[in-house]
């Protein structure tokens, strides 16, 4: 059975999207549009991150990175590590991976978070990055660590059970928010790039927080939610500005960014994964949410409407792309029966 979500990975000989997945047994698969298997890879551990496409030698070939538990991995197209690895990591790591290519130069900075509460960056061969201060956090940190640039300053953001760090690019504090912000478990960190930029994510008692790059914060609170509920922040009905989602004790909400709730879903599970953000068009904008009691995967437009055709039968995260910049759209999926579904979405 699918263990991640399916990744798109670009064939840089033919420009082609093929499928990159990983299953239950740790097998990594390469498939292509017609659903034959490339190549499978036995893995020595789950990836646990992300999966990144990037161009390690600089000559426009790409390669697959991901990050499990103890080590980075590199996969070039046909399944061979790229030299040097996988590479065993300082000390084993609590969340995803993040990448990062500061000024478009593929000098990728590598960050990942350990056991031991610090915060570690490797270059793209493996190495610890010179200059890098490993910063260690006061919890465990679970969340990809982000980058945002803002205003011609870098910032590395490290969120814990605790606070919210705002660092430089060598590892050291550069913003200090006026008050102590926690990020809800299910709390993702988005960027509110309008005329006053903040860094937007809820707590843990359902209110959403914008930092501002000037320390301020700013607390809204769209409604009563539990510890566990799932937060976004993303641009839904294409107006250029971003509307708050809530995922919480089966029920999908929408609110825009002055508190006023565009709709409420009823989905009828209480394990709900979520909310992913597709962008068709810049008028197409859906919410993707995966029933994981029920094996269910939704699109949901910015009425709360669920797209015809939907839900579909999927018992994973799903990714939706195109296999050729002329093809339909293809959501992609794992099933409980081992197979992976290509659905077209007209």
């Amino acid at each position: 059975v699918a263990a991640i979500k399916p990744f798109f990975f670009t064939n840089h000989n033919t420009g082609a999207r093929e499928i990159f997945i990983q299953d239950l047994k740790n097998n990594a698969y390469l498939i292509n549009a017609a659903g034959r298997v490339l190549w499978k890879v036995p893995l020595r551990e789950r990836i646990i991150s992300s999966v990144f496409l990037i161009d390690y030698f600089k000559n426009g070939k790409y390669q697959l990175l991901f990050s499990g538990i103890n080590n980075l991995h590199l996969l070039d197209r046909n399944g061979n590590y790229v030299e040097r690895y996988p590479v065993r990591l300082r000390s084993p790591a609590t969340n995803s991976l993040a990448v990062f290519d500061y000024d478009n130069n593929r000098d990728y900075r590598l960050l990942i978070a350990g056991e031991d509460k610090q915060i570690y960056a490797y270059d793209r061969t493996g190495s610890v990055v010179r200059g890098w201060k490993p910063f260690k956090t006061a919890g465990t940190v679970s969340d990809e660590v982000s980058f945002f640039r803002v205003s011609g300053k870098d910032y590395l953001l490290v969120a814990d059970e605790t606070a919210i760090y705002f660092l430089d690019r060598t590892g050291n504090i550069r913003l200090r928010p006026d008050e102590t912000v926690t990020k809800a478990r299910g709390s993702r960190l988005r960027l509110d790039n309008s005329l006053r930029p903040s860094v937007v994510c809820s707590s843990p008692d359902g209110s959403v927080n914008h930092i501002y790059f000037s320390g301020e914060v700013e607390k809204r609170r769209p409604g009563s939610f539990s510890a566990d509920h799932l937060f976004d922040f993303f641009d839904v009905d294409g107006d250029n500005f971003g509307e708050y989602i809530f995922i919480d004790e089966g029920v999908l909400y929408l609110y825009r960014s002055n508190l006023e709730e565009l709709f409420t879903l009823e989905l009828g599970s209480e394990e709900l994964g979520g909310p992913i953000n597709f962008t068709f068009s810049s008028s197409d904008r859906r919410i993707g949410v995966y029933d994981i009691d029920e094996k269910l995967i939704y699109l949901i437009d910015r009425m709360g409407r669920v797209r015809e055709g939907f839900p579909l039968r999927g018992a994973s995260m799903f990714s939706i792309g195109r296999f050729s910049d002329r093809s339909d759209w293809h959501l992609i999926v794992g099933g409980t029966d081992r197979f992976l579904y290509n659905y077209r979405i007209n």
